[in-house]
């Protein structure tokens, strides 16, 4: 599907394409600035939204940034009864909205969502930064996000790096996640005790997110 990112799919081939280089120094050029500085305050923003994701992938946990995508796990149960997991990656609606893409929903077979936290922008920058704000996050991820919706709908080729989590990648309109190797060689491993503990606690105090 156009608007879901799962394993096993593999990015285009870079060429003349749209790549985060570009995005940074767009976001520069439309005057969307942090600070009124440069293109390396948007590299920060962007690597702090890299980092949280990072960080909540390695606890089995998933993250929501409603203008732009739901990042996490999908648990999945075997008919011998083991368990395992896979990442996913899904452009929101509103994301799709702006771009003129489909948006896709996990049928309930793909598996149950691990939990998800929404985008925290003060966990961001406190914890996940080197010297944003609040405000810096949320206003840099904005105009990020925004340029990278309106590359996709101009239909124009694209291939971001979305740090050590995989790529995002979009032909003829149709945005696409591609998982690093990192994440796709976790796939299908059961949780350490101290993970699957703390999802226990997690899912008893916290609806399912979709």
């Amino acid at each position: 599907s156009s608007a879901v990112g799962l394993p096993g799919s593999r990015p285009p081939e870079r060429g003349d394409m749209y790549t985060l280089e570009e995005l940074l120094r767009d976001a520069v050029r439309k005057r969307n600035r942090i600070r009124g500085e440069d293109a390396t305050d948007f590299a920060e923003v962007w690597a702090t939204f890299v980092r949280y994701v990072k960080s909540c992938l390695e606890q089995r946990r998933g993250v929501h940034l409603v203008h732009f995508c739901k990042v996490g796990w999908l648990a999945r149960r075997s008919r011998t009864g083991k368990g395992g997991f896979v990442p996913f990656f899904q452009f929101t609606d509103q994301f799709c909205r702006s771009c003129g893409s489909r948006s896709t929903a996990f049928p309930a077979s793909d598996g149950d969502v691990c939990p998800l936290e929404d985008f925290n922008y003060s966990k961001a920058a406190i914890k996940f930064s080197q010297n944003l704000t609040k405000d810096q996050v949320q206003s840099g991820l904005r105009a990020l996000t925004n340029a990278i919706a309106e590359v996709i709908g101009e239909g124009r080729e694209l291939d971001i790096e979305v740090g050590d989590v995989g790529r995002i990648s979009s032909r003829e309109r149709e945005p696409r996640f591609h998982f690093s190797l990192l994440f796709r060689a976790d796939e299908g491993r059961e949780p350490t005790p101290a993970v699957a503990s703390q999802q226990q606690q997690q899912q008893q105090h916290q609806p399912s997110a979709l």
